[in-house]
């Protein structure tokens, strides 16, 4: 389910030519023989499961991805614990390990897509009981149906200025987008906002663009 981050046979080859890594032997899990390398730089050593959720697993991968893809369907915590005979906070454990990953991933690839029609909105949950009510704070390209952003937390100020502060940070701000929202107050002034340091920006960007251009077409000019 998770790719492998591991180092490839090509990448072996060139971690051999470049001396950065190299073999450090081998050691021994359940599954049998796995490869270690060690960082030429600080000594330090590392095997190839390193930056993945797999990392110091002491089962099974096949037992890690069909826990997730349970979890994925809405089986509760505690029914997978049942159904793969783990403990329960080994589920939790390895949950947490696999958003983490996930997360990562969103950050680094969701990056520099177009907005046509953004919607922000939030949802009321309860995580300790209904006297303790947590607040999801989602946004929506509605074209795409792709999810930018999220923020879990109050119903505040600071949760929905970084919803949309997320958003503007990696979105591509080639023409505005629609934004609709519900009648919570605190989204006209976050939008204002969050908005408004990017046109900002996008401004400055344009106007030191047309000066690259213009001195340009001068320097060619005077040659």
């Amino acid at each position: 389910m998770f790719r492998r981050q591991g180092p490839s046979r090509i990448e072996e080859s060139q971690m051999s030519q470049s001396r950065m890594y190299v073999h450090h032997g081998f050691y021994r899990t359940r599954s049998g023989k796995r490869r270690r390398y060690r960082c030429v730089r600080c000594g330090k050593t590392f095997s190839s499961t390193k930056g993945t959720p797999y990392y110091r697993l002491q089962h099974r991968r096949a037992t890690f991805d069909a826990v997730v893809a349970l979890r994925v369907e809405g089986v509760s915590i505690s029914a997978v614990a049942r159904i793969e005979g783990l403990a329960w906070n080994t589920v939790a454990r390895w949950l947490e390990k696999a958003a983490d990953v996930c997360r990562g991933f969103n950050q680094r690839r969701s990056a520099g897509f177009g907005v046509e029609e953004l919607q922000a909105d939030e949802i009321r949950s309860f995580a300790r009981g209904k006297t303790w009510p947590t607040w999801i704070f989602v946004a929506l390209e509605v074209w795409s149906r792709l999810w930018p952003a999220t923020v879990v937390g109050r119903r505040s100020y600071r949760n929905t200025l970084a919803l949309l502060r997320d958003v503007a940070n990696r979105m591509d701000w080639e023409r505005l987008p629609l934004i609709v929202t519900d009648g919570f107050d605190f989204y006209v002034k976050s939008v204002t906002e969050s908005v408004a340091c990017l046109v900002q920006r996008l401004c400055t960007a344009r106007c030191s663009r047309r000066e690259e251009t213009i001195d340009t077409f001068r320097s060619n000019g005077e040659s």
